[in-house]
């Protein structure tokens, strides 16, 4: 029922989108320009609500993607969900975990909490104050998560540091301990801390670490008064008590290559497109107000003209691409640079080598339509095969979200 129903929002989008973008009645509002802006900016403000975007990000600066560890990985995880979408995944699959996606080794763990997760949020480790003129040291850090509302608790968070091979000469060939403490209770020259998580490192291991940290990330999110982030401890093995400076025993630090930088990644599940489905209705309701009140009569002989001229046509879906770009919203979508809604149209009717895909109580309707027409209408042309979408944007400066998108590319329709 969903997908129908956001095809129906799609199809009056792209209605619009022939009048605004595309230059359909170029000419015909060269005096009105205003008028035209404003329409613009109410179609635009449309989509933002139907794909769950209430506003524009805020401050986010206007440069290209950086090359940064937590953009790094969202961006090879969208290029996976894409691949995957497009079922071209043969060789890709058998040899992923050895060339990974993009410039970020992915590895089945990865793949496997991709698969599960609809939304997933990396937010960029920030210097903690105590650290201000020491940026190498990764002892201590924030996490910037207010803009996540406190009912939105993810299914699983996860803390990512890289080990490098910048390693202190005589802790070289060393097994050592990481573990993580949440910072609570802040007071003068004293900050309680409590366990989070450990893992153990083998001496020559060089890449990244990862530390589940779903507990902490759901409290800051309930109670963001008391996020004063995390503190990172490493212990020599044998007894595990000799502690050392991450730095030192080759934990990139805030000075070190953006690309292994630490960060924090969000994972969740979203239950039937909620945010797409709260919105739909009073989206579609004010798009069909936009088709028969505020636009012009000429314009809208002219859409139910090619609407006529479309459905003379056996079923068909008819592909039309919405380039971001166009809506400016480039700047702040990382990727795709658009997608094609398309939408089904043309008539439902059985006849010899037709290419139709009819359902068997379509062709059944239709004879049944054949001897009862005014009684028994024809079967409805409709998307019957759709694919989802993966969208990678900024959320600010410091967040960068991929967010899927399901049934959401139209491939396929046929008479039901």
């Amino acid at each position: 029922m969903l997908g129908k129903q956001l095809m129906l929002c799609i199809f009056f989008i792209v209605l619009i989108l022939k009048q605004l973008l595309s230059g359909y009645c170029v000419g015909e509002f060269s005096d009105d320009s205003e008028e035209m802006n404003k329409k613009r900016t109410e179609v635009e403000e449309d989509i933002l609500r139907l794909m769950g975007f209430l506003d524009h990000p805020k401050n986010l600066d206007k440069v290209p993607l950086r090359k940064r560890s937590a953009s790094e990985f969202l961006t090879s995880a969208y290029e996976y969900t894409r691949k995957s979408a497009n079922k071209k995944e043969d060789s890709f699959s058998s040899e992923r975990t050895k060339r990974g996606i993009g410039n970020f080794v992915l590895t089945d763990r990865d793949y496997r909490l991709i698969d599960e997760s609809d939304v997933m949020i990396s937010f960029v480790a920030q210097r903690s104050r105590a650290n201000i003129g020491k940026p190498n040291r990764i002892s201590r850090m924030n996490f910037d998560v207010s803009s996540i509302g406190i009912d939105e608790i993810p299914t699983h968070g996860e803390l990512r540091l890289y080990r490098g091979s910048n390693i202190l000469g005589k802790l070289r060939n060393r097994k050592f301990r990481l573990s993580a403490y949440q910072i609570s209770q802040p007071s003068p020259g004293f900050k309680s801390r409590y366990f989070i998580n450990s893992i153990n490192v083998t001496a020559n291991y060089e890449g990244w670490i990862i530390l589940d940290i779903t507990e902490t990330l759901s409290d800051w999110i309930r109670n963001g008064y008391d996020n004063h982030g995390l503190r990172i401890t490493t212990e020599i093995y044998k007894d595990f008590r000799t502690e050392v400076k991450p730095e030192n025993i080759g934990i990139v630090g805030f000075d070190g290559d953006p690309e292994k930088h630490t960060f924090m990644v969000a994972y969740y599940r979203e239950n039937g497109n909620k945010s797409i489905q709260l919105n739909i209705q009073n989206i579609t309701n004010k798009l069909r107000q936009k088709r028969s009140v505020t636009f012009p009569e000429r314009l809208t002989e002219k859409l139910t003209s090619f609407d006529k001229e479309i459905s003379s046509n056996p079923c068909t879906n008819v592909d039309y691409y919405v380039r971001f770009k166009d809506l400016h919203f480039n700047e702040w979508i990382i990727a795709p640079d658009g997608f094609n809604v398309g939408y089904c149209t043309g008539e439902c009717t059985i006849s010899v080598g037709s290419n139709v895909d009819n359902s068997n109580h379509a062709i059944i309707q239709t004879v049944l339509h054949s001897v009862y027409p005014k009684q028994i209408p024809l079967p409805c042309c409709v998307p019957i095969k759709l694919s989802p979408m993966s969208v990678l944007y900024f959320a600010n400066h410091d967040q960068v979200v991929l967010k899927k998108y399901h049934d959401m590319v139209l491939d396929k329709c046929g008479c039901r």
